[in-house]
């Protein structure tokens, strides 16, 4: 269907179509078969298809994921976590908020450790790991990045199970959150793939972390739709960059709110100096509903900018200024 094509291909075409359905949020049975009136018979050669997930994934609120997506999911955790703190309504509640704004807590989370003897060979990232939690139970994950030999300090990224039955939630969380039941014991021993069983320590107290956090999304658009990716710079994206002068100016909008501050933008700041705890709190929760509806909607299904987080600083822009 390329304008200027010589030819098409209906079965191209129609498999074109069929590959966005997921994207779009419908089905197969949604769009069903194209009937003849004429011949009162369906259309032979277009068929209705059958929906499919690659990896035979389970649909996460009707989206059915192109790749297993869910610990990327797990980050609207990470929202009621902080909708939670901001609706306690104190200083420390904020404090606790933007905490989980920036370090995390449920996604991607991993632990940092300190092998006793060094690796003997090298070991490539996604190399799985298996150890134990404190209270005896297998724990499942794999390396977070490649390691040269000799190397004894390495980060390990927890599996998510299935049913999350057993999740290794810290990150910023406050202590009433914490759930360790699927963290590796402080002190403990791990078999590493094609490397064999070695003893290791936490290399610091807050050892398990995240590396997935909201605040994230903000703080790498300048790379991700700015300069490193491809098409770079995208074009809404841009639009937006230049009218406030910041790369990450969803993120310098919450932290301000957070803060009790005002924005220095180069249009379009907001003072929140005069707001209570329920107007500073509205304006964070406007801002990060958007960041992790857009996360999950668009950018793991196709390559996005956060459309809804724009949108929603526009609408604030006009009222704030």
């Amino acid at each position: 269907m390329k304008v200027g094509a010589t030819s098409t291909s209906l079965p191209a075409v129609k498999s074109a179509f069929e590959a966005n359905y997921a994207c779009m949020g419908i089905t197969c049975a949604d769009v069903g078969n194209l009937y003849n009136a004429d011949a009162n018979t369906f259309f032979t050669g277009i068929s209705q298809c059958v929906d499919t997930s690659p990896l035979n994934l389970d649909r996460i609120a009707g989206y059915l994921p192109g790749t297993n997506v869910v610990d990327h999911s797990l980050i609207d955790l990470d929202q009621k976590a902080i909708e939670e703190q901001i609706k306690v309504g104190t200083a420390e509640s904020f404090n606790v908020a933007r905490k989980i704004y920036e370090e995390g807590g449920h996604s991607k989370s991993f632990a940092e450790i300190t092998l006793d003897t060094a690796l003997v060979n090298p070991v490539n990232k996604g190399t799985s790991v298996i150890g134990e939690s404190a209270d005896g139970a297998w724990v499942y994950g794999s390396v977070m990045a490649d390691y040269e030999s000799n190397t004894r300090d390495i980060k390990v990224q927890y599996t998510v199970d299935a049913d999350n039955s057993r999740v290794c939630y810290v990150g910023g969380l406050p202590s009433d959150k914490v759930d360790t039941s699927g963290c590796l014991m402080e002190v403990g021993s791990i078999t590493i793939s094609g490397q064999g069983a070695f003893n290791y320590q936490a290399n610091n107290q807050g050892y398990n972390k995240n590396a997935r956090a909201i605040q994230g999304f903000s703080t790498a658009a300048q790379s991700k739709m700015y300069e490193d990716c491809p098409g770079c710079p995208y074009k809404d994206f841009k639009q937006y960059y230049d009218y406030y002068g910041e790369f990450d100016y969803a993120n310098k909008w919450i932290l301000a709110a957070a803060q009790g501050s005002s924005t220095s933008f180069k249009n379009g700041n907001a003072d929140f100096t005069s707001y209570d705890f329920i107007g500073r709190g509205g304006e964070m929760i406007d801002c990060l509903c958007p960041f992790t509806f857009s996360f999950h909607a668009m950018c793991y299904s196709r390559k996005c900018v956060f459309f809804p987080i724009q949108i929603q600083r526009h609408s604030r822009r006009e009222l704030l200024t």
